[in-house]
């Protein structure tokens, strides 16, 4: 079982509705769980834009890109 940690927090709850909804989740715990992890994916997309933005200025990309190189340099080649 992954590092786990019980805590109490107060919910608006047509807020989980429409989280579980949105993200095909079922209870606030799985929902709350799911939103993070889109958050920290969300982040991690950021800041490899961020980077293939940063090799661009530094014209670091070549002429013969392939997708498969843009992927790895967004971290997409997992």
């Amino acid at each position: 079982m992954a590092n786990m940690k019980r805590t109490s927090i107060i919910l608006d709850r047509d807020l989980v509705h429409e989280a579980e909804e949105a993200l095909g989740t079922k209870g606030p715990t799985e929902t709350v769980h799911a939103a993070m992890r889109a958050a920290v994916e969300q982040d991690r997309r950021r800041a490899a834009q961020k980077r293939l933005i940063e090799s661009v200025k530094r014209g670091e990309l070549a002429p013969n890109l392939t997708v498969e190189d843009v992927l790895r340099m967004r971290g997409e080649d997992e």
